[in-house]
């Protein structure tokens, strides 16, 4: 039987529901480094044996997290604090296209239709509309993983 490869996910907002994700994965057998995670939709989209998934809930702690960790997939809150979404997205994209950090995915979360025009500003490869459900960030994921575009709205 084929081994899948590890999927490394860094999520970035500031709800905290800790131990209801935290429990969920663990209990699928994933390592996971989180200190709180809001929504329940992102255990229900994103679990599975072959998912590290890490968490930060401040955008100044986005940088050192993309770099310790390597992450395949950023999933960004747009409204996260101290540094928004959008200013910690076009730091990631920076320190990426000068060298400093492997290319990551980078997925983000908006609350508003209007918002998408922040993640286009912002080099973000994909965005979902709030509010969120399993399906759709599981697609969105996906899609991400596979190199391809995701984007909700206009």
């Amino acid at each position: 039987m084929e081994e899948k490869e590890l999927v490394r996910l860094l999520v970035v907002e500031t709800d905290v529901e800790a131990n209801f994700f935290k429990g969920t994965l663990e209990e699928n057998g994933i390592h996971a480094m989180v200190k709180g995670l809001g929504d329940s939709a992102f255990g229900a989209a994103l679990d599975g044996p072959d998912m590290s998934i890490g968490r930060v809930t401040r955008g100044a702690d986005v940088l050192e997290a993309a770099e310790s960790e390597s992450p395949d997939l950023i999933i960004l809150d747009l409204q996260i604090g101290n540094m928004g979404g959008m200013a910690s997205c076009l730091l990631l994209r920076m320190e990426q296209e000068a060298g400093r950090l492997p290319d990551s995915r980078i997925l983000m979360l908006l609350d508003r239709e209007a918002d998408t025009f922040l993640a286009k500003r912002s080099k973000a490869d994909g965005w979902l509309l709030k509010p969120l459900d399993a399906f759709r960030i599981a697609k969105a994921a996906d899609a991400l993983l596979a190199g391809e575009t995701f984007a909700e709205g206009p």
